[in-house]
């Protein structure tokens, strides 16, 4: 058993998060939802399989997000002019080259 599944066997038996580097720790108790995802991860052993459990979790998550901008235009805090707004915001890093 390599080191890192030792780590991550400690942290599910104590229901902690340890980071695998050992350089830290976090002494957070895992929600359930972290701790299904540890226990579901523990099964891919492929590079397709984990293409796939990250596409599901973007959708997922996507989802998430799309559900909460519904949300939120039902309230009216954003709106059509809001989303114009944005398209006319320029939040990059000003370039200032040197001379």
């Amino acid at each position: 058993m390599e080191v890192s599944e030792k780590v991550l066997i400690f942290a599910l038996r104590k229901k902690y998060v340890i980071k695998t580097d050992m350089e830290a720790t976090v002494t957070q108790p895992l929600n359930a939802a972290q701790i299904e995802l540890l226990n579901s991860v523990a099964h891919i052993d492929s590079e397709e399989d984990l293409r796939e459990l990250k596409h599901a979790l973007s959708m997922f998550f996507a989802k998430l997000a799309d559900r909460e901008l519904d949300r939120l235009w039902d309230e009216g805090v954003i709106n059509d002019e809001v989303i114009e707004g944005w398209a006319h915001e320029h939040m990059r890093t000003p370039y200032h080259p040197q001379m």
